[in-house]
């Protein structure tokens, strides 16, 4: 659906009473041919009041003076030039938002009239929930799941059921983590923090906000009528650079968030995989980027082992009810049509899998001591 479609109807005075304010973080780099779609649909949103804030990371290419000649309401942040430092970006926009509610976005998103009215709904049901999740289709193929929520594997990897399949047709809003595009709390922010500047533009930048956010107590949904179409970047030769940060991302994010007992007994499990990791990146002919991700994970260990002690003195719930077990996600590209790859991921999600299930009762916590600590946790 291409933004020109989405027209919203005008509103009734009731309908106006109902209005929520939002405020909008668009992150930009050389998006001249999608970030004015983006900025279209969301000032087409029906039920919602949104002031927008586009953090640019030095692009070349004329978008931020593109969007000042169509929105000059809109608020941008230039860099003087391309940092990558994405968490880093998204934080500034955060701090320059007004509202209490506050969507995240990149800047190839086009989000259908109600998507932002939907996350609000479902937020404003719950108040312990902090971070709501629209449903994401592909913007090539509208009818194809791009992100319906997920979880992360406890080995340190993502869990995204549904994704490149049809959607499956369920509405209401259930737990989960995952992507970038995302409806925030403040007030939670508040008690635990924004982005993490810590972590590279790869797998883990956004997901470990979710995950702190859920072991702090709080709750997160995927909203499956709130809507967006994303596009499809393929993983080639331009985003190399992100197995780096992935292997650098996957160490923090372990040596942050899980307990001192969980890291103990999945040492095999994460033996198992790192080795597995390694040859991937190795028959991608991509062993310096593991290597070099590796080195940056051991430079970071001061900075991670402090980030450690501030996260675990959040800590409401135990990683027992955080982490999770399943087929792990791997990108089609990276199997290149492999019948072989499929069956290795496969085999693998079996074994982390079988390993899960032996371990998981021998962690710290459970149920009891879930609800006690969650009745410590201020609404926000």
């Amino acid at each position: 659906m291409h933004p020109s479609e989405l027209q919203a109807p005008p509103q009734s005075v009731a309908d106006e009473r109902r209005i929520r304010t939002v405020s909008v973080v668009v992150v930009n780099y050389n998006g001249a041919g999608t970030v004015l779609d983006t900025l279209d649909s969301l000032f087409r949103q029906r039920g919602v009041a949104i002031s927008v804030v586009v953090v640019d990371d030095g692009s070349t290419d004329g978008s931020p003076e593109a969007i000042a000649r169509q929105y000059p309401e809109v608020e941008i942040h230039r860099e003087p030039h391309n940092t990558k430092d994405v968490n880093r970006l998204r934080n500034i926009g955060l701090s320059r938002a007004s509202a209490d509610k506050v969507l995240v976005t990149d800047n190839d998103v086009v989000f259908e009239p109600d998507c932002l009215s939907e996350l609000i709904r479902a937020m404003e049901g719950d108040s312990r929930v902090a971070l709501c999740l629209p449903r994401m289709m592909y913007a090539q193929a509208p009818d194809t799941v791009y992100m319906a929520g997920g979880r992360v594997h406890y080995a340190g990897a993502t869990i995204a059921p549904h994704r490149h399949e049809p959607f499956d047709g369920r509405i209401e809003p259930r737990p989960a983590i995952g992507g970038g595009i995302v409806l925030l709390d403040r007030r939670k922010l508040s008690v635990v923090g924004g982005f993490d500047e810590g972590y590279r533009l790869a797998w883990g930048d956004d997901v470990e906000l979710h995950q702190r956010l859920l072991l702090s107590g709080y709750r997160c949904l995927y909203v499956p009528t709130a809507v967006c179409l994303h596009e499809y970047k393929p993983f080639d030769g331009t985003r190399a650079y992100r197995a780096r940060g992935q292997v650098g991302n996957r160490w923090r994010y372990l040596l942050t968030h899980y307990e001192a007992r969980t890291l103990l007994l999945i040492v095999p499990a994460l033996a198992l995989y790192e080795g597995v990791q390694a040859i991937f990146l190795t028959l991608k002919r991509m062993p310096h980027l593991y290597v070099a991700g590796t080195f940056d994970a051991i430079v970071a260990l001061p900075s991670s082992f402090r980030r450690r002690r501030e996260i675990q003195a959040l800590r409401r719930v135990p990683d027992r009810d955080v982490l999770f077990a399943g087929p792990l996600y791997v990108r089609p590209e990276h199997s290149n049509g492999h019948s072989a790859a499929a069956r290795a991921v496969s085999m693998l999600s079996a074994v982390l899998s079988a390993y899960w299930r032996l371990v998981r009762p021998l962690l710290s916590g459970g149920a009891r001591q879930r609800r006690s600590r969650l009745s410590e946790r201020p609404e926000g």
